[in-house]
């Protein structure tokens, strides 16, 4: 089960996010609340064991500019504190998807 989400931090294409479990680890559904607009992902995240588990990514198409961002751990209930974080969407690619980066 997971005890608490800390370390939001921006990424291309998204956020990636630091989890903290119990002996149990987790197998959750995630969703992020984005300057007040929900993104559900689009899978479960896995984690074996207990302690803490970085780097956890969700996908998200937030646009440019300051956000707060709350990550939610659907199956335990747990919330991360709203943190401020800067998007900048990214050029794409050719042939590729927009993305989200920190400033």
């Amino acid at each position: 089960m997971i005890t608490s989400i800390d370390t939001i931090v921006a990424v291309q294409g998204g956020i990636t996010f630091t989890v903290t479990t119990d002996a149990g680890g987790c197998d959750e559904v995630f969703s992020t609340m984005i300057s007040a607009t929900r993104y559900p992902s689009s899978g479960n995240i896995t984690c074996h064991g207990a302690g803490d588990h970085p780097n956890q990514p969700i996908s998200t198409s937030p646009e440019t500019g300051n956000h707060n961002i709350t990550v939610t751990a659907e199956t335990s209930r747990v919330s991360s504190a709203p943190k401020p974080v800067v998007l900048i969407v990214a050029p794409a690619p050719k042939g590729g998807a927009l993305g989200a980066t920190t400033q």
